[in-house]
């Protein structure tokens, strides 16, 4: 099976290119139409039921305003009366100035429809409106102590009296009456639960409050009868929605006022005679019936004590319902509001179809869009990837029709351009290498065997070897423009593999021969150490310039600067500099990529090894410190060279000082320790020489290596 050549990846690369953009552009465009249409209606429905719940709730409150209003004016009468009985204002004897009080209470209160009292012997006085003989619109009913009977005194509207009788068979107790006991129990007003009057057969109400003597003793109880259908009535003229109900029901389920009052009643039966409230899922009223059903579904038992908003479906019709307790007193009463869920969201229904008409044009318009730009920017970047192509076979590329529309794309094609010219540089610079390292290579077997004859041959050869260090290094940094191609590193790593071929035959010589000195070896092993590190770092940054992985390990940098030192140290002996090392000794494991850093600080040492040189400084030093910076590791290059007329631009592409320099080593440095989310700077308030810093994060594990493949 053919491998793949980099025309391939790179036409492949391209192509995905091409359908990534179209779909980004057209999917983009789409998806943005399908989230404005879906969230415009999500958002409107949803605006549209709090809208509707909160009219709910509103129109809940103005209802229990009302009824506590409606209420109070019971509550305002009873109080009065409780108020001037406590007084002593009425004599308990005097039952005819009590009467008539009770009488004015009913002549401007219409809601009251009696007032009574009855103390602790058992008296009792009772004004109600009535029908009695001749239609007068009053009854007095007063029984003694004697319980002898009741006398019953019928007046007209100006409490003259119509007619009067004695049933003799009336036994009436107020004290056994529950309107008694509960107000005596109690000890303040009270009220008791709803019910239906039997005489007027409408739904009502008593509330009672208890008289007591000067010395604290209870005297009676005085208590008032009031109709509560005018709450019915009230409800009847809410207007909610087109058809919306609102109604209030004891906490028990029994409804007490409906807009339809007929509905709320409801025979006793079992053989009894007389009416009762219907309940809630007794009541002639579907949706209230189904409410309730979905209440005790959901909860498991019909409780109206709470606040609740439920939601029903009912014959293909959704239902939003609330019910809102309330206390008035001692009454424990819920309002309940019903209301069709599509008489709120019939505008939005009918909006829908229009909203699917103008996002599938959005869409059409934006495919075509997307089509026409996808060809704007597709054209020229073809053009870039056939260039490409011709460089990865080793071509000369035809560069003159390289696109120059776009600022970016004019920029791309100029360094296509220069890419071109230093490939061809390249090519002639690589074959001068191969004869300096042949010639290199013969010099050393010679050096070799002149210190395994003479000892005193022994510094010679050393410096010998360390020029020959010297050329290597050389040759390191020709690598290092070779990482502006992917396809130059493919070709360094012929040379290199021949260092280490050249190494390997000088160690095998030395074994055979038994040469004495050590050091000699020792050098060697380094120059083979060195090719071996060389063609890693070639390796890695192929990796980095394709976007691909990079291994990386947790390392100390104070051993890596140490190793690095060492294979700067010959270059830098042979030309008088001293390099000094101070390290922090509580510096953490980082992780980092061991290679891509060793090459940064080569390059660093090397640009101030030959800035001291070019700069014949008198002062020829080298210092390379680390130490711990708050959540960082510093290590910082300081030399005695002739220094940067301009740190910043330093780090340009392309700008260099020396006359075989290509002005890549301090930009392709600054990439990796990015690579690593740090920073690579040079100071600016130096005096004299030149000072780079390098700052990496104290962090290991997968932060880094996630941080670092983001970076590639």
């Amino acid at each position: 099976m053919r491998k793949p050549d980099r025309s391939d990846t790179l036409t492949h690369m391209f192509r995905s290119i091409k359908t990534t953009i179209l779909i980004a552009l057209v999917g983009l465009q789409i998806i943005t139409a399908g989230i404005i249409i879906s969230t415009s209606y999500v958002t409107s429905e949803t605006a549209v039921l709090r809208q509707a719940e909160q009219l709910m709730i509103k129109t809940a409150k103005h209802t229990i305003r009302h009824t506590q209003s409606f209420l109070e004016r019971a509550e305002t009468a009873l109080n009065l009366s409780q108020g001037l009985h406590q007084m002593r204002i009425f004599d308990n004897g005097n039952h005819e100035l009590l009467e008539r009080f009770f009488f004015k209470q009913l002549r401007v209160s219409p809601t009251l429809s009696g007032i009574y009292y009855g103390d602790t012997k058992g008296q009792f006085i009772f004004v109600s409106r009535t029908e009695g003989p001749g239609g007068t619109g009053y009854r007095t009913k007063e029984i003694s102590s004697d319980r002898t009977g009741a006398q019953l005194t019928f007046r007209n509207a100006e409490f003259e009296t119509v007619s009067s009788e004695i049933d003799e068979h009336d036994t009436y107790d107020p004290r056994a009456r529950p309107w008694y006991t509960l107000a005596s129990d109690t000890g303040g007003m009270s009220w008791t639960k709803p019910y239906i009057f039997y005489t007027s057969q409408l739904p009502g109400i008593s509330a009672a409050a208890p008289v007591y003597a000067d010395d604290g003793t209870l005297s009676g109880v005085i208590g008032i009868d009031m109709e509560i259908s005018a709450i019915s009535d009230f409800l009847a003229n809410l207007s909610i929605s087109k058809s919306g109900t609102a109604f209030i029901l004891e906490t028990n389920g029994d409804v007490i006022a409906h807009p339809d009052p007929s509905k709320i009643k409801k025979h006793i039966g079992n053989g009894e005679d007389g009416i009762r409230f219907a309940k809630i899922n007794e009541i002639d009223d579907p949706v209230a019936r189904a409410v309730a059903d979905r209440i005790s579904a959901k909860n498991g038992n019909v409780d109206f004590s709470v606040d609740q908003f439920v939601r029903v479906d009912l014959n293909n019709e959704i239902y939003n319902a609330v019910f809102a307790p309330f206390m008035i007193g001692n009454l424990d009463w819920t309002i309940a509001i019903y209301v069709p869920q599509n008489e709120f969201l019939g505008p939005i229904t009918d909006g829908r179809v229009r909203n699917i008409a103008i996002a599938v044009s959005i869409a059409v318009i934006a495919i075509l869009t997307g089509l026409i730009i996808t060809r704007m920017i597709i054209a020229p970047l073809s053009e870039i990837s056939r260039c490409a192509d011709q460089i990865a076979r080793g071509e000369t590329a035809r560069t003159k029709a390289l696109p120059e529309n776009f600022e970016e794309l004019r920029n791309v094609s100029t360094a296509f351009r220069r890419m071109t010219e230093w490939l061809s540089d390249y090519k002639r610079q690589n074959s001068a290498m191969h004869g300096a390292l042949a010639s290199s290579a013969k010099k050393l077997e010679r050096q070799v065997a002149d210190l395994n004859a003479e000892i005193l041959e022994r510094k010679r050869a050393e410096l010998q070897s360390q020029k020959l260090q010297n050329e290597l290094a050389h040759v390191t940094r020709y690598s290092t423009a070779g990482e502006m191609a992917a396809s130059l590193a493919h070709e360094l790593n012929q040379p290199l593999t021949a260092i280490t071929q050249y190494c390997d035959a000088l160690l095998s010589t030395h074994a055979v021969k038994s040469l004495p000195d050590g050091e000699v070896v020792n050098y060697i092993e380094d120059i083979q150490d060195q090719a071996f590190r060389s063609g890693e770092i070639i390796r890695h940054l192929r990796q980095f310039i394709r976007k691909g992985e990079t291994d990386s390990e947790e390392v100390d940098l104070n051993e890596l600067i140490t190793q690095t030192v060492r294979l700067i140290e010959p270059q830098a002996k042979e030309n008088g500099i001293g390099i000094t090392i101070a390290t922090d000794p509580d510096l953490p494991l980082i992780q980092i990529n061991r290679v891509q850093i060793a090459q940064v600080l080569v390059n660093l040492l090397r640009n101030s090894v030959d800035a001291i040189v070019s700069a014949d400084s008198e002062k020829r030093l080298i210092s390379i410190n680390s130490r711990i910076r708050g959540e960082q590791t510093e290590i910082m290059v300081e030399d005695s060279g002739l220094g940067l007329t301009s740190p910043c631009d330093a780090f340009k592409p392309f700008e260099t000082s020396k006359q075989d320099g290509m002005g890549m080593g301090l930009s392709i440095s600054r990439s990796i320790v990015e690579a690593h989310n740090g920073r690579l700077s040079a100071d600016m308030d130096i005096s004299s020489g030149a000072r780079f810093r390098i700052l990496l994060p104290n962090r290991s594990g997968e932060n880094v290596r996630e941080a670092t493949e983001a970076a590639e």
